[in-house]
């Protein structure tokens, strides 16, 4: 997959999910986040369900996971203003490439 591909979806979980609603999303699946101090260390935690998809618990984490970042993508398009919907337009289309790359990989 793309070396791109990780900060995009670090940018996207960071964005889209809280700390707390992240450590409930990986445990569910069995999947160890690090941190950076106290905090989820998001690049390296998508580096790994990347580089490590054929783990079955990182496939289905990122299963689960991609649709909703795409969701709550669309809402916050959707629910703000325009002069804040810059970020959100713009990861729309870098979160669908990555549904397709991890789906056809």
């Amino acid at each position: 997959m793309k070396v791109e591909a990780s900060p995009i979806l670090a940018d996207a979980m960071k964005e889209y999910y809280d700390n707390y609603e992240l450590e409930r999303l990986c445990s569910r699946f069995d999947v160890e986040i690090d941190y950076e101090e106290m905090y989820p260390d998001h690049l390296k935690l998508a580096r790994k369900l990347i580089d490590e998809i054929e783990d079955a618990r990182h496939r289905r984490l990122l299963e689960d996971l991609l649709p909703e970042l795409l969701k709550r993508c669309l809402e916050r398009i959707s629910n703000t203003t325009w002069e804040n919907n810059v970020y959100h337009e713009h990861m729309l289309p870098q979160l669908r490439v990555l549904q397709i790359l991890i789906g056809h990989r």
